[in-house]
């Protein structure tokens, strides 16, 4: 869906202490040509199909941006405004890069990173990875460790094609037809009261609400999870399917 951020990721980092620019940008070009995800873009075929292409690392050109900014007055708004900048940058899947990164300078001893990638070439997972061998190339180029990073020989590709082989070698063909059959069609808004919401479109506007859950509660609801051999996030996943049932009384829930 093109010009559409909803599904940007975005992380903001803290950067203690003097850091060298040009090191980290060649990390950071390290990590990317050890990833081909992070390369990839997304294009149509002759038949209409989205297939994904990688970029070979010597054509892939990627340099963390530096932000020119005064911070000497209203600091935090300025901030937030350039991260709510990085938050709705849209990319384009057919072009690409889906990563952006920038680097603002607070002081000499500390940075922020403000890093965002389409959730089409990773995840929350993928991030905290990417971070990771992040800091170890800088520590790495930087002379302050002498290990260097394994070669990984699997690359998402890989790991995709392995996955499609099994679902055919296991019969799973007629099943997966099936569901793509049970799932088709028009997938109808939750329809809440008309005091809650008044738009009846996709709009993407959302916020989040964050709470503690009590020790002895997870403990139970841990036990629980357990009883019906499932994880907690399938726990709290059906909790709130129906707490949103509870108000639309509509049993076709989808949440993405």
């Amino acid at each position: 869906e093109k010009n559409n951020s909803a599904y940007n990721m975005t992380g903001v980092f803290t950067f203690e202490g003097k850091l060298k620019y040009e090191v980290l940008n060649s990390s950071l070009k390290t990590v990317i040509e050890r990833h081909e995800m992070l390369r990839t873009v997304f294009k149509e075929n002759a038949y209409g199909d989205a297939r994904q292409y990688i970029i070979p690392a010597d054509a892939f050109s990627f340099s963390i941006e530096k932000a020119a900014i005064d911070l000497k007055d209203n600091k935090q708004e300025k901030i937030e405004a350039l991260v709510n900048q990085q938050i709705a940058f849209t990319f384009d899947l057919a072009e690409g890069p889906l990563l952006k990164a920038m680097l603002l300078e607070e002081t000499e001893e500390n940075h922020l990173f403000i890093f965002s990638m389409h959730h089409m070439i990773g995840d929350e997972l993928s991030i905290g990875i990417l971070i990771k061998e992040l800091i170890h190339y800088y520590n790495f180029y930087n002379g302050d460790i002498e290990t260097d990073l394994p070669l990984s020989n699997i690359q998402y590709k890989d790991y995709s094609f392995w996955m499609q082989s099994l679902i055919e070698q296991n019969g799973l063909t007629d099943q997966k037809a099936y569901w793509l059959e049970r799932l088709s069609g028009e997938i109808k808004p939750l329809k809440f009261g008309a005091d809650m919401f008044s738009e009846n479109k996709d709009t993407f506007k959302g916020s989040s609400l964050s709470f503690d859950v009590k020790k002895e509660t997870s403990d139970r609801i841990l036990e629980l999870s357990k009883s019906y051999d499932i994880s907690e996030f399938c726990f709290y996943l059906a909790a709130f399917k129906s707490f949103l049932y509870l108000y639309t009384h509509q049993e076709d829930i989808i949440i993405g």
